[in-house]
């Protein structure tokens, strides 16, 4: 099978998997969680970026107690955005107030919300399994990745170090300071999925380019892409990230955003191969050579 075969099957299997994801009972449960969470403005959606780049979920201190469950951790730097409320206008004394109707003034005020990375308590449904095993493929592969990525660092964390991990993040890419920070807990297939991802956010994300679902949905499909090119399937935990994401989102426009990628995917793969074949001999003939002397 071709290159460009292997890649045209990858995205396909990605609509598969999403539609059957979106068809499951889990995914109903998850919608009714998540409808609880506000669509904010465009405005405030800057408000947010601006403050907090890498923000999520996002949700008032009571809120996050009363529907979620979840506490703002002390100390916490709220997120200031601007809500609107009503004002009652106060009517002419000599105006009749049977026949005219109470109207009101708009005014804005601003108020604090808090990202789930700001709270701790019980977890947020998911749709994703996260990936077990630490295949040898997947560390030579994932070695090889820190060897194409020399222009960013990667860091690999203790959740407990880090305010996002501990909320839960798998990894992150930090645009300021330019590294990606990985959960070292994580089995070397996650990390080598997670790793790809947050790659592909360094390299696509950076002006912040596209909506934030479609930057996730973006950066998971690609990082599915890029494993199921070596052999490896992050589908458990890409499927029901990437439909978690693309919520919303019409069938075209989905489609259009996975055409988009192709090429950037295929590049990526094209990048990594001779580094990772190199990698993989070096390991062969060292096994060879322990074989031998034995």
């Amino acid at each position: 099978m071709s290159t460009n075969d292997q890649l045209q099957l990858a995205f396909q299997m990605i609509e598969d998997g999403v539609r059957q994801v979106r068809n499951s009972d889990a995914y109903q449960r998850y919608l009714k969680v998540m409808s609880k969470f506000h669509n904010y403005s465009v405005c405030n959606s800057l408000l947010i970026y601006a403050q907090c780049p890498h923000a999520s979920y996002i949700a008032g201190y009571r809120a996050w107690q009363n529907l979620f469950k979840r506490y703002v951790v002390r100390g916490s730097k709220a997120i200031k955005i601007i809500v609107p409320f009503k004002i009652k206008r106060k009517k002419d004394e000599d105006t009749d107030k049977t026949d005219v109707e109470d109207d009101y003034i708009i005014k804005y005020r601003a108020v604090n919300v808090f990202d789930i990375s700001q709270t701790i308590g019980e977890p947020l449904p998911e749709l994703v399994t996260e990936l077990k095993g630490d295949d040898k493929s997947a560390s030579i592969l994932l070695e090889s990745f820190k060897e194409l990525i020399n222009d960013v660092d990667v860091l690999f964390k203790e959740p407990g170090s880090d305010k996002l991990l501990r909320s839960g993040a798998k990894g992150y890419y930090d645009i300021k300071n330019k590294h990606i920070v990985i959960n070292k807990d994580l089995s070397i297939n996650h990390q080598l999925k997670t790793m790809i991802h947050e790659y592909a956010h360094s390299i696509l994300h950076t002006e912040n380019n596209g909506t934030k679902k479609q930057q996730e949905v973006e950066a998971e499909s690609i990082a599915f892409v890029v494993c199921h090119a070596f052999g490896l399937d992050t589908s458990e935990y890409s499927f029901g990230y990437i439909t978690s994401w693309s919520e919303g989102l019409e069938a075209d426009q989905f489609k259009m955003i996975l055409n988009n990628i192709q090429t950037r995917a295929n590049s990526i793969i094209e990048r990594v191969k001779p580094i990772y074949y190199k990698k993989m001999e070096e390991k062969q003939n060292e096994k060879e050579y322990q074989r031998c002397t034995q």
